[in-house]
């Protein structure tokens, strides 16, 4: 399965079903702008957005909060169903299903996807077949796939996906059954190489994603939005892998990157802002942007790659 953390998380549709190994070998080797030109461009950004009066941004924080509570209700009712529908499909072979990611926090926001992991002690073409209705189910009310393991796969492939159990084990949320990842233990022999790998697989999706858009504001927009969750915890495991401790958010993890190489962090900053609804989305220059968080993006990779080689 290439590009673990995409396999995961599921940024959406449009982002994730690009290739990786190929595609980096197809890649022209682009070159990022100046650092300076970079930070001018997210300084002119923050400005503008900071243009918005005081009154439209509380009344869009206030419209942000009634939406995420609507929009947690009819997740959970989502939730529930799915736990009856599998119970139903798989019946005695079922032995836990648990969410895992963003919709698991407080800071819920109605874009967050449901992600799910279900765990069968039986697992084969027939038992797919009987959960395939349910997944289709699933896919058309616009969530991630349900992830399908057994136990014993699940915990020899955990040297080869270590940041999405890290992740998993740190933020998940038991619907059915007993908490199996409590007593999953994951190595870390190749999380440094996973972390190396997947920052540079993730900024050549994001150069591909842009590359394909037909220039609709919206296409950016989403593809920002997008790659921001990726990026935020490949930032948080790339401060892991340097051998810091792990911060408790995207954005502290940004801070704490940008402080340690020397780089801006404003446009990662817009993104979220952009992502969270904290801001004139409207108003927002998402070309000027684009550019700097690409810049951004990729310096932190070839960062990396540098210590992690030393």
């Amino acid at each position: 399965m290439a590009g673990a953390s995409w396999f995961f998380y599921s940024p959406s549709a449009g982002y994730r079903d690009l290739g990786a190994e190929a595609d980096i070998e197809a890649d022209g080797g682009w070159v990022p702008p100046e650092a300076g030109a970079g930070a001018a461009m997210a300084e002119a950004a923050v400005a503008e957005v900071s243009a918005a009066s005081e009154v439209e941004r509380r009344g869009a924080a206030e419209r942000e909060e009634v939406g995420s509570i609507e929009a947690r209700m009819d997740k959970e009712k989502d939730l529930n169903e799915l736990v009856a529908r599998l119970k139903q499909a798989a019946g005695s072979n079922l032995s836990a299903v648990v969410l895992y990611g963003s919709a698991v926090d407080l800071d819920f926001r109605e874009h967050s996807d449901l992600n799910v992991l279900c765990l069968l002690h039986r697992l084969g073409g027939a038992v797919l077949e009987s959960l395939r209705p349910v997944g289709l189910w699933w896919s058309h009310k616009g969530h991630p796939p349900p992830l399908v393991f057994t136990f014993a796969e699940l915990r020899n492939s955990a040297d080869v996906f270590s940041i999405e159990l890290l992740d998993m084990k740190a933020r998940h949320r038991m619907l059915e059954g007993a908490d199996f990842l409590a007593e999953l233990q994951v190595p870390m022999a190749q999380h440094k190489l996973q972390v190396e790998r997947e920052l540079r697989v993730n900024v050549v999706r994001l150069r591909q994603s842009y590359l394909r858009m037909a220039g609709r504001r919206s296409e950016l927009a989403e593809l920002l939005i997008a790659s921001a969750s990726s990026f935020g915890t490949l930032f948080r495991h790339a401060l892991i892998a340097l051998g810091q401790e792990a911060p408790s958010s995207a954005r502290e993890a940004a801070d704490r990157l940008a402080k340690l190489f020397a780089m801006n962090a404003a446009p990662f900053h817009l993104v979220l802002d952009l992502r969270e609804g904290k801001s004139a989305g409207g108003e927002m220059n998402l070309e000027a942007v684009f550019e700097p968080y690409v810049d951004l993006v990729t310096r932190v990779a070839e960062e990396i790659d540098r210590r992690l080689a030393g």
